[in-house]
């Protein structure tokens, strides 16, 4: 069975969520992508969607505002990195030591 869950009060001011509260949101999501991980669960981060109609799609609550979702599942025997998860620049190229 699904359930759906919403973290915003029904006093919540939808034009007013702010960017504390996504910061929040993604500190949790970004926990629960490593937790699947370590489970053995491939997940990526998806962005640039339509809240309006993702709420819409899902049935959820006036009061809940989707600021991020993710899709989930198990690789397959035939999944592999692309070469470039592989590729590494020297960390001098990256890091400077002040």
């Amino acid at each position: 069975m699904r359930t759906k869950q919403c973290i915003l009060s029904e006093k919540t001011d939808l034009n007013q969520i702010t960017l504390q509260g996504k910061q929040d949101a993604a500190i949790v999501a970004a926990a629960m992508m490593y937790e699947a991980e370590e489970l053995g669960v491939h997940n990526v981060w998806l962005r640039g969607f339509d809240s309006k109609v993702v709420a819409e799609t899902f049935d959820l609550p006036e009061n809940c505002v989707p600021v991020m979702m993710f899709a989930m599942g198990y690789p397959t025997e035939e999944t592999k990195h692309s070469d470039w998860h592989f590729m590494r620049k020297p960390i001098e190229e990256t890091v400077t030591v002040l």
